[in-house]
């Protein structure tokens, strides 16, 4: 039987020995990364200590710029999203977070745009999720929407016929409206791109502005574009899209840029068609238009 002294120091080299394990866990603890470990109630058991950690899902924002700075309300448009990949999903809204949040979203596509629409006016957020996540998070990049121009914003121009070698002052009538712009082109929907490093022609409604076919970038956005005429469009001072106005449209010489039939029986009717010219023009054939003060047909 072992003496009292044996006993006590057996004891003691017990209890040092269980302590040494212990700073030993402890030590390997703190060398291992830690795991977070979610909890719903209760607590979870992490190594000999209980704890309740939560954690929160975040998404570092992957979208490192778009193309576009305000939206029309009620009107699709193509956006680019730089840094995104193809399926990831998109929309923008003033709060990510709201009831609606779970619908309308767009999918970006392999040249990484998307049609989105801005269902109202204001700031509105990038709401985003990570290809097929069912995570969604807020950006910190934003468009403006704002309501779209009215299409009755100029009511009448003069003149519609204009000269493509140099500048031609129109006249613009229609409602008083301050500060909005115009642009002349093939399609109200090319304005956009056009002017490119110039500002857009700005407008008081009633006033003129300078149109120069020259001053715009069409030649090199629609190389094909081989017409004769232009259509007015209008940009108010609190919009962002640019909306036809009625129809008007100005042209440049030569005004008919051709015609058909070009050969026809002497003393014979004949209904020639006039490609370009507009109704009301007048027309007449003669050996020499100098002689000719009016032409006599007017077209229809």
């Amino acid at each position: 039987m072992p003496s009292l002294r044996t006993s006590i120091l057996f004891i003691t080299g017990a209890w040092l020995n269980l302590q040494a394990a212990a700073a030993g866990d402890e030590a390997s603890d703190e060398a291992r990364p830690h795991k977070h470990h979610k909890v719903h109630g209760g607590s979870a058991s992490l190594g000999r200590t209980s704890t309740m950690t939560t954690t929160t899902t975040t998404t570092t924002p992957w979208i490192t710029s778009i193309d576009a700075e305000c939206l029309t309300v009620g009107k699709a448009a193509s956006v680019r999203f730089q840094g995104a990949s193809p399926g990831d999903k998109v929309k923008f809204e003033r709060f990510c977070h709201n009831a609606s949040f779970i619908h309308g979203f767009s999918t970006v596509g392999d040249d990484l745009r998307a049609k989105v629409t801005a269902k109202e006016e204001g700031i509105l957020k990038l709401c985003y999720k990570r290809g097929n996540t069912k995570h969604s998070a807020e950006h910190t990049l934003f468009v403006e929407a704002k309501l779209a121009s009215s299409p009755g914003s100029v009511t009448s121009i003069s003149p519609t016929h204009v000269h493509k070698s140099g500048p031609t002052e129109i006249s613009l009538k229609g409602p008083r409206k301050l500060g909005g712009k115009v642009c002349f082109a093939p399609s109200c929907d090319m304005c956009s791109q056009l002017y490119a490093g110039k500002d857009y022609p700005m407008v008081d409604i009633p006033g003129t502005v300078t149109f120069r076919k020259e001053d715009n970038m069409l030649s090199s956005i629609d190389p094909s574009f081989d017409g004769n005429e232009f259509k007015l469009c209008y940009q108010g001072p609190t919009n962002c899209d640019w909306a036809e106005q009625s129809s008007l449209k100005v042209r440049w010489d030569p005004y008919v840029r051709s015609i058909t039939p070009t050969c026809v029986g002497a003393n014979t009717t004949t209904k020639i068609t006039f490609e370009g010219a507009w109704a009301g023009d007048k027309v007449q054939f003669a050996k020499d238009c100098s002689n000719v003060s009016e032409p006599a047909v007017e077209l229809s």
